[in-house]
């Protein structure tokens, strides 16, 4: 895969090579992902715990970087974003950016463009069950405070540690929260491990459907009109205000170039 080419690179190619696929992301992360997300805040996710979610939300995510979510807001955009951990094709990066998102009242109108989320994901060998039929799962880390991804996890033992379609809470350590789930999920210090089922992509489905990519490309428009009313780290700014106990960092809102090299 090509970790190199960006979203709006990839987007132009398209235009040029309407034939061409363009894999900016690895067969393993494309496909449709199971989560147990569905409606559900971080705290309803760890009252889960020991109980598979009887409705998932499925996470799509295409060869060039486009991912729809499925759900009524937060749930269409574009791989920013993804590199190895430790050189290890297994183990990956992966920022976001949401072109749906919507600055939450009393947020600076440049967060639009700086919230970029960070997961970290660790593929899981295939298991061939009793009856011959394969599943395919990942393991997804993410930080309950902050935006970043979170570098050392997930880790391998996790995916026994974490049943399929359930999230499970981490102290920073790597041990388990054990007993306190869900005073875990409102812990900022905390990491939430999920395992995912995921499935491929059809052959017909390589290409991403076309109001997700037009949607993706009027985001990176704007982005390109706008994008330099975000401060200089800006996406440290709001990672550290969300880390923190308050969003009081958030209201000194400037205006300094921002570069969007990443993007275009």
């Amino acid at each position: 895969f090509c970790d190199e080419i960006t979203y709006g690179t990839a987007l132009k190619l398209r235009q040029a090579l309407p034939q061409c696929l363009v894999r900016r992301l690895p067969s393993w992360v494309c496909g449709h992902t199971e989560t147990p997300f569905a409606g559900r805040s971080i705290r309803d996710v760890a009252e889960l715990s020991g109980n598979e979610a009887e409705e998932v939300e499925v996470h799509s995510y295409w060869p060039d970087g486009s991912f729809s979510y499925g759900r009524s807001v937060q749930s269409e955009g574009f791989v920013v974003r993804i590199q190895m951990i430790d050189n290890d094709p297994n183990h990956l990066e992966e920022k976001l950016q949401f072109s749906d998102f919507e600055p939450p009242e009393g947020w600076p109108e440049w967060t639009r463009f700086a919230f970029r989320p960070g997961v970290s994901l660790l593929r899981v060998p295939d298991e061939t069950e009793s009856d011959g039929n394969i599943t395919r799962s990942i393991l997804v880390a993410q930080r309950i405070g902050g935006i970043k991804h979170p570098r050392y996890f997930p880790k391998r033992e996790h995916a026994d540690m974490v049943p399929l379609g359930q999230s499970r809470f981490f102290a920073l350590n790597g041990a388990l929260r054990i007993g306190e789930q869900v005073d875990a999920a409102t812990n900022s210090n905390s990491i939430m491990v999920s395992q995912m089922k995921k499935s491929p992509l059809s052959k017909d489905e390589e290409t991403p459907p076309a109001d997700l990519v037009d949607g993706n490309a009027a985001f990176l428009s704007t982005y390109e009109a706008e994008g330099g009313t975000v401060p200089p780290y800006g996406e440290e700014l709001l990672h550290r205000g969300l880390a923190g106990p308050n969003l009081e960092i958030l209201q000194e809102e400037v205006n300094f170039s921002y570069s969007n090299g990443d993007l275009a």
